[in-house]
């Protein structure tokens, strides 16, 4: 977890008591710590929801996020402010889904690839505190993002301030996703030169 100030104590979402995380912070949660949808176990759906729900209170994010459906999406976005009488925004949360594929290594694990589904959940208001909920990030990423956020501290004034460096390690995911697919096709190619480009103008 990064938090402002740094020496902010850590913070379990999971408790059943309402959990208070730090003014600002990043907070990042395993797959497992999230129940997934289980379309195995409907009877259980009750609890799963009341477990989200109880993760995403401190983001003020609408209720129908905890439901099985938006836990099994393959992506989405949403947003909301509110505005004092003088329409000067107070807060604003944002929430957003998506996925990505990544090949591994052969030796790395039986699959040879892991989905990561990730879901992000931002609150900010107007006194600068800022909290950013990350589920289902690889491992490297938080330690990847603390080095930005080391060299350049987010302005905690501006609303979108912790969304900039996240984004860029999500695009940064994306990347790295597409290139881990050469080496898996070039062995391909290399065994049926029939499908590359010079094989098909050769036949």
């Amino acid at each position: 977890m990064w938090a402002f100030p740094p020496k902010a104590p850590a913070v379990d979402l999971t408790e059943k008591k309402n959990p208070n995380p730090p003014e600002t912070c990043y907070i990042f949660l395993d797959k497992k710590s999230y129940p997934e949808a289980d379309r195995d176990n409907p009877q259980t759906a009750s609890d799963r929801e009341l477990i989200r729900g109880n993760i995403l209170r401190p983001f003020n994010v609408p209720d129908f996020l905890n439901n099985e459906t938006c836990t099994d999406l393959n992506g989405y976005f949403g947003c909301k402010g509110t505005y004092s009488k003088d329409e000067k925004l107070e807060s604003y949360s944002t929430w957003f889904r998506c996925l990505v594929k990544m090949v591994l290594k052969v030796d790395e694990d039986a699959k040879n690839y892991k989905w990561y589904e990730m879901g992000f959940f931002t609150y900010w208001d107007h006194s600068s505190r800022c909290k950013v909920l990350c589920i289902d990030t690889p491992k490297d990423l938080p330690s990847r993002l603390m080095e930005v956020l080391e060299k350049s501290p987010p302005d905690r004034r501006d609303p979108f301030a912790m969304h900039a460096p996240l984004i860029d390690q999500i695009v940064r995911l994306y990347d790295d996703s597409v290139w881990a697919i050469r080496d898996p096709i070039r062995k391909i190619e290399k065994v049926s030169p029939s499908l590359t480009p010079q094989g098909r103008n050769n036949s």
